[in-house]
């Protein structure tokens, strides 16, 4: 059996456009928090170590639709806190491939969805004879 995470955070990233506008001590600030509440939504359902091969659908849930770039970067440190919180091993493209996905929410209701999903490789998929 593979390994699946579901988590829901009722938070948002900050956007491409609210990071070129912080000081460095705010996007240090905001990896920190991203850190924690990763850690605090899979608390209960880390996996026994840290997936190799890693699919995931990352979606936010906001009133306004950023730009793909934009969408993708307002990942970045949620991405990073799934690497620091031993959920996956690395995010490079030979090891986790990621969709990114967006849905319009009410205002003041934001919030963003992760599923992890292990794949294995041919080596690892059981054999029937």
């Amino acid at each position: 059996m593979t390994y699946t995470l579901e988590l829901e955070i009722a938070q948002l990233p900050i956007t491409i456009n609210q990071i070129g506008k912080a000081s460095i001590w705010h996007t240090q600030a905001e990896r920190k928090k991203w850190r924690n509440l990763i850690y605090k939504a899979a608390i209960w359902n880390r996996p026994q170590y840290p997936i190799k091969n890693a699919k995931a659908t990352l979606t936010r849930h906001s009133s306004r639709q950023p730009d793909y770039d934009g969408l993708v970067i307002s990942f970045k440190h949620v991405v990073d806190s799934l690497i620091f919180n031993k959920i996956i091993e690395d995010d490079s493209p030979s090891c986790f491939k990621a969709e990114y996905l967006w849905e319009r929410a009410k205002p003041k209701q934001g919030k963003i969805s992760i599923r992890i999903e292990e794949v294995l490789s041919d080596e690892q998929v059981p054999r029937t004879s």
